[in-house]
């Protein structure tokens, strides 16, 4: 479970995210487990995996990235939908659990592209943002009135780039903390600040 929040702009991609994996109880409490990163670089494939869900599936999906041969954003999400698509998934998505993988990056001629791979939809690819349709992607998802808030702070210019997702960042923790741990809609939220642009490299 975690907070991904990310700018696809024509030229850059910038993603922002938590460190801290959770688990439910047998009553259905979420509860901390550890910290650890929650995305992969692949400066060959000029492309960048993360996850939100159970965690085990971006693993697993990071498995497989770190033993293709890919330069570029398009193939990789083709080749991890495959894969996902038709292995069998139940032991890494436990008690009716759900995951979405995110590839954002580059293609050959290096413009901007973002996927979305749902397990809910048999991780089918989705492109949510590229170069000619550029937006933030805000995660977990909020009311109305909440994105609103968010929405704000990426439309402030008086805050860079970095404030605007520390901004964000910290607005979802403050949400997410008021939620009981029993909340289905609670996720947890520690906090990770990645930028990834041409060059891939972080900043």
């Amino acid at each position: 479970m975690t907070a991904l929040n990310a700018l696809v702009s024509k030229d850059d991609i910038t993603i922002s995210m938590d460190t801290l994996v959770s688990g439910r109880t047998k009553e259905g409490a979420l509860t901390p487990l550890y910290f650890t990163q929650k995305f992969h670089i692949l400066p060959s494939a000029q492309s960048v995996i993360a996850g939100t869900g159970m965690f085990d599936i971006l693993r697993e999906a990071i498995g497989l990235s770190q033993k293709l041969l890919v330069r570029d954003v398009s193939t990789l999400a083709e080749l991890i939908s495959d894969y996902l698509g038709t292995r069998d998934n139940s032991a890494l998505l436990p008690d009716k659990g759900t995951a979405t993988i995110y590839i954002f990056g580059f293609d050959m001629d290096q413009h901007t592209h973002a996927y979305a791979l749902r397990s809910g939809e048999n991780f089918n690819i989705d492109e949510i943002a590229n170069y000619q349709n550029p937006k933030y992607i805000l995660k977990p998802q909020q009311s109305e009135e909440k994105m609103r808030v968010l929405t704000e702070y990426t439309q402030n210019d008086n805050l860079s780039l970095e404030l605007q997702f520390k901004k964000i960042m910290e607005q979802q923790k403050k949400w997410d903390d008021e939620l009981d741990a029993s909340d289905k809609c609670k996720v947890n939220i520690g906090g990770e600040w990645i930028s990834a642009s041409r060059d891939f490299k972080n900043r």
